[in-house]
Parts: structure tokens; C-alpha cells; sequence
């Protein structure tokens, strides 16, 4: 039989080593001992969750006393304390996160990142591997299908040339080290893109150690690795040239601050793609107050600020000073408004998603007018309708933006641009009653531009209601997800009765609870749903917004849900407001009757 070790890269001998640590690392996993820990090392126990150790030690009173460790958890929940017990300090922590464990018989053993890499692509258990597949079958149904690879010694050979391999994909691995970092530059120079989630490095000069023997490294995904800062002042022979090559770079879930990477950014002359989500930042600048310099990443064009605690858009001003930047991602922070400076500041970006924040003033969408190049936003889930539903929004973040190409995921085309812009007009004139529609063409511009292109709306007797006794022909549409499906349904309805009522019969006809209906009336010289009227007052008789014509349709929309807690959030925050006022005012009359107030 042919050696192995003579049909590629990998040296025979220097395998034996490795192949003997796998064959335990494949089958079971292996503990690790007391000996091997060290303060602040990062770990997995044997139901994967991951920590980071706190202490080592002796622990007065527990059975035995010595070889304790002291673990922080990652998860809240999994400790049973915050790192003291009987009475007696240990470590520091959240209630709830830290644990005593024994090593050898919770904490599995690491690999470093030359075995993790041998195990999944250059090992005999690799070429020989059985994949689990999802077919389809007929009728949508699927199965799982067990597919064992063939020819495993043509298949071995090939894997043996792990320096052809360029995508590497090694997540939760239990990886904590570099290895043979001469082996690595021999068998692993190849990779260009490596995705190392969630394992078990601590610092950035453990990942230089391994990234340094890989000179065409583009893309490195580190998320979910709880990282330290680098060492500040680190002389650029202890990253020599780990980072030089890389284009795109993922540190969510790690820890970091922003601080924290552009303090790397001389090392990183190349990024143009950067992941920062779910870090807790509330702020670009550092312990002594000031913001980052970043003229070092003239280039960078995406940034991913994702679920982090950003609430003030002033904390983000410095990002102006990317001059590339092309995507900006904000999504699940806690942003209230938005506000652009002048001066061309974030004149290069064409996406900003802001979904799922806080931003409820219209204002807000009038500041993006700035960004020239803008053609693509997302902002939904923000109280920014006022109480319309997520379709009218979508429609007046069409007209109000003219360059946008898509709209919260979905792309703006030609006609719904034109319905957006005459749904605009309607919903000013409308939301302005009694105004007079000239009277608001001279305070709102965009109004007025869109009036000299579509007029005025005709006027029906929406505007004034029809008498309450008078029955109206209404025909009950659904355009939610669950039930669009279904036809209309028509109903002689009398005027006199409350948009409440309908929403009873919407909720029996189309079974859409009554808290996430939007009702829209169309008459028929409304030719599209986007120039539908609200239907905005559940007390109120559907004659005040329905004509005595022909052709009349209620169309129920289903209420985005983010918006709608945020506005019974607020709903209960003012009246509790208002109830804690009314019980001072009380007091203070109390107070007076009984003589304790000065006068």
C-alpha cells in the first residue's frame, strides 16, 4: 500500500502526533486539568456552554477544598452566584453567572487551531465522513438523506493538499491556540477566508499568531470569541503581518469596543468591511472621552453597528469621518431621531438601515434628504407612522425620499412611486383638516412639488361624512399575510356604526385579534390602497369617513408588532404620568386644608 504522507504536503511523522490527539478528540471528549488552567483563559464544558475563568484556587469549607475553578458563564442564568461564597469573596461578577467547577470533570480540553483544521479537512475520519442532506421530495414534503463519500483514498489524497483549500469554516471548535505555526505556513497558506465563530481565544495576539501564517487571509469572522483589548503600543513585530491582507473583519458578540478596534487599525491598512454587532456599545469613544481617529481606514465601506445601545445619533457623528463609507447598519440599537450635519458628511452612503429602534419623529426622515446617494432604507419596526400601518409608511418614506430604490427590504418601482406620491398628498390634506389645502402648500415644499406634478385629490364626502341612518354597500378585504388570500366579502352596513364594530367583523370573518387590525376605506375614485383613507378612530361611525356611493372596500392591514408595543409603551407611560400628577396635585390640596403648606 502506498504511504500516505508521500501523495501530498502533510509530513508523515509530523502527523503521528496530531492523528493521536484526534483519535480521543473525535470519539469523546477529553477534560482538561487543573494544571493546564490559567486566570482569564476562555473554556467550554461538556454541555457546550462557554466561560471564562475567574479563579484558581482553594475554597474553604468544600469537599475537597483545593483545585476549585472559579468560572464566569457567558449566559445569564447558568452560575448559581456572583463569584462569593459562604460569606467569602472569590471573583467578581454578575448574580447569576459564576460557578465553582472541577476541571477534569467539566471543562473539555482545547485544540489548537492546526488540529482543529487536520480533524475536519486532512484527517481520515474527514475523507470518510457521512454528510446528512435535505432533499425535497414531491408535494413539498422533505427527508434527510444519509450520503457516505466514495473513493476515500482518491478523496484522502485530495485532502492531503490542504494548501489548495481557501474557505475554511471552523465554528465552535473548543480553539484556543495557533499550533505548528511553521505547518500552518507549509499546509494552510491557501485560506482566504476563515470563519472562526464562537471558540475559545482570548486575545488578538493569539489570533496573530495563527493569521500571520496565512499571507492571502481576506475575510476573518472572530464573532462570539470574547476578546481583550490589544496591548496598547504593540510594536508591529508581535502582529507582523497577521492582518495586512484583510478586506473584511466580524467581531460581534466578543466584547469589544470600538476603541478596542481602532486601536489595530495601523494593522489593518486594507478593511473594508467591518461587523461590530451585539457588543453593548452606547458610544464610539474611549475611557478618556474622546472619539477614535479613523482616518487610518480611508477605505472602509460597510459597518455593522447591529444591536448595540446606541441612543444619541451624536455619538455616531465621527462615522462621517469614513469618506468611503457606502453601508452604514444600525438595526436594534435605541436611537430616538436622526440628524445629518452639512458639509457632505456620510455623502458616500447608499444603505442606512435603522430597523427596529426608537425613532419616532418625521423629522427624522427629512434629515436623510442629505444623503444624496441614498437608495436603499430600512426603518422598520420605529413608531414613525403616528398610528398608520406599515404599508402607509412605507408609502410617505417612498414620496418623501425620491432617490430611494428599495424600501425596507422590498424594491420601489415606477407606479408604486407614483401611488406613494399621490397617497402623500392625501394623507397632508387629510391629516390637516380643517386646513385649507392651500394654506399647507406654502409651509410644506414637498407637498407642493407633488401637487404641480398629481393636483389635488377630488373631493368627496369622506371629507364631511354621510348621515349615520343612511346603509352603505361595503365590501371587507384583508391585505394581512394569513388571509390575503381570501375573498371579500360584501355587507349592507349601517352609517351609524363604529369602526370598532367592523373590526369585530373583520376579526370573525379574516381571525386577526382586533389590537393588530388597520382599517383603510377606498372609494371608487381611489384606485389604489395607498390613497385609502384611515380608518383611525374605533369610536367613531363609519359615516364620517365612507361617501353613500357604489364600490365602497374596507381593507384591513395587520399592525407591524414592534410598532405597536412601543406605542402601548408610551400610551402607558402617560398615563401614568398623568395619574402620578393628579396624585401630587391631591396631596399638595390635602396638604394645604391641614395647614402644612407655607403660602
Amino acid at each position: 500500500r502506498r504511504s500516505r504522507g508521500e501523495q501530498g504536503s502533510i509530513n508523515p511523522p509530523a502527523m503521528a502526533a496530531i492523528y493521536e490527539r484526534l483519535t480521543t478528540l473525535g470519539s469523546a471528549a477529553k477534560m482538561i486539568s487543573f494544571e493546564a488552567l490559567s486566570v482569564g483563559d476562555r473554556v467550554q464544558s461538556r454541555d457546550d456552554s462557554r466561560a471564562t475563568v475567574r479563579f484558581l484556587g482553594t475554597v474553604p469549607g468544600a469537599t475537597p477544598e483545593g483545585d476549585w475553578v472559579g468560572l464566569e458563564w457567558d449566559e445569564d442564568g447558568r452560575g448559581k452566584h456572583d463569584g462569593s461564597a459562604k460569606g467569602t469573596r472569590f471573583f467578581q461578577c454578575p448574580p447569576g453567572r459564576g460557578s465553582f467547577v472541577r476541571a477534569d470533570t467539566v471543562i473539555k480540553a482545547p485544540r489548537t487551531f492546526q488540529e482543529a483544521f487536520v480533524f475536519k479537512y486532512a484527517s481520515e475520519d474527514a475523507a470518510s465522513a457521512e454528510e446528512s442532506i435535505t432533499m425535497r421530495q414531491p408535494r413539498g414534503k422533505k427527508t434527510e438523506v444519509v450520503c457516505e463519500l466514495v473513493g476515500n483514498e482518491r478523496e484522502y489524497v485530495r485532502m492531503l493538499k490542504t494548501n489548495e483549500l481557501d474557505e475554511i469554516t471552523l465554528p465552535a471548535a473548543l480553539i484556543a491556540g495557533a499550533g505548528d505555526e511553521e505547518w500552518l505556513k507549509e499546509n494552510a497558506g491557501g485560506i482566504t477566508c476563515l470563519e472562526l465563530e464562537d471558540n475559545l481565544f482570548k486575545s488578538w495576539e493569539e489570533i496573530a499568531a495563527f493569521s500571520t501564517q496565512l499571507p492571502k487571509l481576506a475575510k476573518l469572522t472572530l464573532s462570539g470569541n470574547k476578546l481583550q483589548p490589544a496591548l496598547p503600543g504593540m510594536p508591529a513585530q508581535v502582529y507582523g503581518s497577521a492582518f495586512l491582507s484583510l478586506t473584511k473583519l466580524a467581531v460581534n458578540a466578543t466584547g469589544v469596543t470600538f476603541q478596542h478596534i481602532a486601536a489595530l487599525s495601523a494593522f489593518l491598512p486594507q478593511l473594508k468591511d467591518l461587523h461590530c454587532a451585539s457588543n453593548g456599545m452606547s458610544s464610539l469613544r474611549g475611557v478618556d472621552g474622546l472619539p477614535p481617529v479613523l482616518d487610518a481606514w480611508p477605505q472602509l465601506e460597510v459597518l455593522d453597528l447591529s444591536d448595540n445601545e446606541f441612543s444619541d445619533w451624536s455619538e455616531l457623528l465621527p462615522l462621517a469621518g469614513f469618506k468611503s463609507l457606502r453601508w452604514l447598519i444600525l438595526n436594534k440599537n435605541k436611537l430616538e431621531s436622526i440628524s445629518i450635519p452639512g458639509g457632505g458628511a456620510f455623502g458616500e452612503v447608499t444603505l442606512l438601515a435603522a430597523a427596529n429602534n426608537n425613532i419616532a419623529g418625521w423629522e427624522s426622515v427629512k434629515a436623510l434628504e442629505a444623503l444624496p446617494k441614498l437608495t436603499e432604507l430600512r426603518l422598520q419596526g420605529n413608531p414613525l407612522g403616528g398610528g398608520r400601518g406599515p404599508s402607509a409608511v412605507r408609502q410617505l418614506l417612498i414620496a418623501t425620499l425620491p432617490p430611494l430604490k428599495s424600501v425596507n427590504g422590498g424594491e420601489v418601482r415606477p407606479r408604486e412611486r407614483v401611488e406613494a406620491e399621490k397617497f402623500y398628498i392625501r394623507d397632508a390634506i387629510q391629516s390637516a383638516r380643517p386646513t385649507p389645502p392651500e394654506e399647507l402648500l406654502e409651509a410644506d415644499a414637498l407637498l407642493k412639488r407633488l401637487v404641480a406634478v398629481h393636483g389635488l385629490p377630488p373631493v368627496s364626502a369622506s371629507a364631511t361624512g354621510t348621515g349615520g341612518s343612511k346603509m352603505l354597500s361595503v365590501t371587507l378585504k384583508s391585505m394581512a399575510p394569513e388571509s390575503s388570500h381570501k375573498p371579500g366579502v360584501t355587507r349592507k352596513l349601517p352609517g351609524s356604526m363604529t369602526v370598532l364594530h367592523v373590526k369585530r367583523m373583520m376579526q370573525q370573518l379574516y381571525k386577526l385579534d382586533i389590537s393588530k387590525q388597520h382599517l383603510l376605506a377606498k372609494g371608487a375614485d381611489q384606485k389604489d390602497v395607498w390613497d385609502a383613507t384611515p380608518l383611525d378612530d374605533d369610536l367613531r361611525q363609519i359615516s364620517h369617513y365612507l361617501t353613500e356611493e357604489d364600490n365602497i372596500e374596507i381593507i384591513m392591514q395587520e399592525v407591524d408588532d414592534a410598532v405597536q408595543g412601543r406605542e402601548q409603551d408610551e400610551k402607558e407611560r402617560k398615563q401614568r404620568e398623568a395619574e402620578a400628577t393628579q396624585s401630587r396635585g391631591h396631596s399638595g390640596m390635602e396638604s394645604a386644608k391641614a395647614g402644612e403648606v407655607a403660602g
